[in-house]
């Protein structure tokens, strides 16, 4: 565990010495819950994902970032999930305007009671404009929330489809 959270920061200070000036803010909903529910809870479930993103220079074929991440479900007790992640972003694909991403992170669930977790994952985000994209993100988390609520810990499966908008600070 502290060999993780010193890789993230190791991490982060790289990103802050090469920063490209460029923060981004994603907010995403889990379809699976939106549309079909789950076998515990109803379609229309309530289950969103906030992310803050700090982007670091571009390289030959992409770059690396980190973000805050923070999720929110509507279960029994709520779900809380606050996260720190490393990722890597391929942007100089043979699709203009495609970007595939995959990242690692490290966090917290809270229930009622919290439990630390791990979580990783990988998106698909389409370009619209300069400043804003589509994005389609697939999350795996260790939820270890379940293993004292059910005696079930296990890995979660999510699928989240989200927009992201990019403040510049400089040019």
């Amino acid at each position: 565990m502290k060999n993780l959270i010193m890789i993230i920061a190791m991490i982060l200070s790289t990103i802050a010495v090469k920063s490209q000036n460029q923060i981004s803010a994603l907010a995403a909903q889990d379809m699976r819950l939106l549309i079909t529910g789950s076998e515990t809870y109803d379609s229309g479930t309530f289950d969103m994902m906030f992310r803050v993103q700090a982007e670091a220079q571009q390289d030959k074929h992409g770059y690396a970032s980190v973000f805050f991440e923070y999720e929110r479900a509507e279960l029994t007790p709520n779900y809380e999930r606050y996260s720190l992640n490393a990722s890597y972003t391929l942007n100089k694909l043979f699709i203009k305007d495609l970007e595939l991403s995959a990242y690692i992170g490290y966090g917290t669930i809270n229930r009622g009671f919290s439990k630390q977790s791990f979580g990783f994952g990988g998106s698909i985000n389409y370009k619209i404009t300069d400043d804003l994209k589509v994005s389609s993100i697939l999350q795996l988390v260790d939820r270890t929330d379940l293993g004292v609520l059910y005696d079930d810990r296990r890995i979660v499966t999510s699928y989240f489809l989200g927009i992201s908008y990019t403040l510049r600070k400089g040019k």
